[in-house]
């Protein structure tokens, strides 16, 4: 074999990588939400503690004040391991949550809310438009 043919197959063997690697990245570089999004889930975090009973938590259209519950979360059946529980909402709507903690002969609430919505933006690596989901984590642990 000739020199320049080595150099030759060298060269294609170089060019053929260096485009598999531009091609990887170009994939791996779309991280996007490209169908619009009309229903998402909330993540509602609440504190497990072993002195007490797991939390009851409430779930509310609209701001506390309102008080319009449409479902209640018993945490007791979420594994042991997790301080969360997933809930699938329709995105466009302020969401309420408000967890019961039972301390001894006290009762506690922790509420929190958030408007649960989307929009949307341009990314130039996906070369489309992309949809962020916002509002979607709820916190009613416990402060220590």
């Amino acid at each position: 074999m000739s020199f320049w043919s080595k150099i030759g197959i060298l060269l294609i063997l170089v060019l053929s990588l260096g485009c598999q690697d531009m091609r990887l990245k170009e994939y791996s570089d779309c991280q996007c939400i490209s169908q619009e999004p009309f229903q998402g889930s909330l993540i509602i975090y609440f504190t497990r503690d072993t002195g007490q009973r797991s939390p009851e938590i409430l779930l509310m259209n609209g701001f506390y004040e309102e008080g319009d519950v449409f479902d209640t979360i018993k945490t007791d059946t979420v594994p042991a391991y997790r301080d969360f529980v997933y809930y699938p909402v329709s995105i466009g709507h302020y969401y309420t949550a408000v967890a019961i903690y039972l301390r001894d002969r006290d009762t506690i609430f922790a509420v929190d809310g958030d408007f649960f919505s989307k929009s949307a933006y341009y990314d130039s690596d996906c070369d489309t438009t992309c949809w962020k989901i916002e509002g979607y984590q709820l916190n009613v642990k416990l402060k220590k």
